[in-house]
């Protein structure tokens, strides 16, 4: 294989061979027209890596330890199974270390940025001690060693989760956003889901990404605002997951035969926002009909495949084994994860007259059941609670009410117990949304496209 090298420019790479990608030192076979049956073994059992800098003013950074130096070739060993796609690394001529913090297992968090963006990279790579401290509290060891290091990639779109050398793109970095740290915290999780407990091929790409964002939106942005925003961020998730994916879609488990570079390129974020909504259905349910707690669960699955490959099919199984239910897990599998997302439903005709209150509530597309629909009104002073079963398109119910005040607010699943649209064309009354009050009212406090942001430079390339 070959790599570019520029000796004018201060990073060896990217490659822009034709056989690669922009993110990655290898590719899999099926990105570009090669069938897919070839494509069958994504793992590397260890890694053993030399790389020749062009002089002794370089520095390199590499997957696992750097075991050698000489005459400018530094040689790296990780001796623990990865994907093949997060082998990489990183090296300049510019870069300048900095200690990021020691997490509390002893993880070494060390940063390597340009001298014009060291300050601000030290303020965004600090996040990752804490967030392998909630990781190790909640799903398990980072297991690649006592070392994570976050490299500043020039001209890079976002970040990619490179085993122990995660790139951070610098126009991340100088945003000094709370993206640049949503980016930051979801590449460093991926030590877990992903790059640890793997996913066997590109139908399951999914267990990565739906798992790595659903930690990264409910358990790292937490610890790095306040609650009210950070779930705002989880309202916003799951409004997109059910917005942007109701037309348009395509199921979370696709064919073995589908073209996943079609589907990259066009509805990538499905596998963040919609996967990690889905994620959340699971925990609901875990905990709502199973009385388990939801990080006992995940602990459980990681530990289940800690450096393995998974799949769809494993999961379901997973969660048979777990509970007990084959028929609750087969039913949701093939609703939620097998078909294609998701239900809208449509509200109309609200009326409300001397303390009466009612609307109609109507399923409209998708063949997923959704029992015991929970629906709050809230007036001033009161909140009721209703609940509603739409199982069939073009199911219609009216949904009545008692009040003694009137309604202000109408929240319809605002637990984010089901993932759909909510079409509101035909409403006539006060706000409704899948939300509590107040979730909703100010801009999101990410980008929308933060998934697809993160990942423009990939998809620029794989497109040429």
């Amino acid at each position: 294989r070959r790599w570019r090298l520029n000796y004018q420019e201060a990073t060896i790479g990217p490659f822009t061979e034709p056989y690669f990608a922009y993110y990655w030192l290898f590719v899999p076979q099926s990105g570009y027209g090669v069938s897919s049956t070839y494509d069958y073994n994504m793992t590397l059992n260890s890694v053993s890596l030399s790389i020749k800098a062009p002089d002794n003013t370089w520095k390199i950074y590499g997957p696992g330890k750097l075991v050698k130096t000489d005459n400018n070739i530094f040689s790296f060993e990780l001796d623990i199974p990865i994907p093949l796609y997060s082998l990489s690394f990183a090296a300049s001529n510019y870069y300048n270390e900095f200690n990021a913090g020691i997490s509390k297992s002893g993880v070494n968090v060390k940063g390597v940025a340009l001298k014009s963006n060291l300050t601000k990279a030290q303020s965004v790579f600090n996040i990752a001690q804490k967030v392998i401290d909630r990781m190790e509290e909640i799903i398990g060891k980072y297991d690649f060693g006592d070392l994570l290091q976050l490299a500043d990639i020039p001209e890079f779109g976002g970040g990619m989760e490179h085993t122990t050398i995660i790139w951070i793109g610098s126009d991340i970095i100088n945003s000094q956003t709370l993206d640049a740290q949503y980016v930051t915290a979801h590449e460093v999780i991926h030590h877990w889901w992903g790059d640890n407990l793997m996913f066997l091929d590109w139908p399951h790409f999914w267990l990565a990404e739906g798992f790595t964002e659903w930690s990264t939106i409910y358990e790292a942005i937490p610890l790095i605002t306040d609650e009210n925003t950070a779930k705002k961020i989880q309202y916003y998730w799951r409004r997109y997951a059910s917005e942007q994916y109701a037309q348009n879609g395509v199921p979370l488990r696709f064919s073995d035969s589908d073209d996943m570079m079609s589907y990259f390129n066009e509805i990538l974020d499905q596998f963040y926002k919609y996967g990690s909504s889905v994620v959340e259905m699971i925990l609901k349910r875990a905990e709502n009909n199973f009385s388990l707690n939801r990080y006992n669960l995940l602990s459980e699955w990681f530990n289940r495949y800690h450096h393995k490959s998974a799949t769809t099919e494993d999961l379901r199984q997973f969660l048979i084994d777990y509970t007990g239910d084959y028929n609750f897990w087969e039913t949701f599998f093939n609703e939620w994860v097998y078909s294609t997302p998701c239900p809208e439903i449509v509200v109309s005709d609200y009326i409300y007259s001397n303390g009466s209150l009612s609307f109609k509530i109507k399923k409209t597309s998708g063949n997923q059941n959704l029992k015991d629909l929970s629906i709050y009104i809230f007036t001033a002073n009161k909140t009721v609670q209703n609940t509603v079963t739409i199982s069939n398109i073009g199911e219609e119910k009216t949904i009545s009410a008692t009040l003694t005040e009137t309604p202000e607010y109408i929240a319809i699943d605002p637990d984010f117990y089901y993932v759909f649209n909510l079409s509101k064309e035909r409403w006539n009354g006060p706000t409704v949304d899948f939300s509590y009050p107040d979730y909703n009212l100010s801009p999101a406090p990410l980008r929308s496209d933060i998934s697809i942001f993160k990942m423009k430079k990939f998809l620029h390339n794989i497109s040429r």
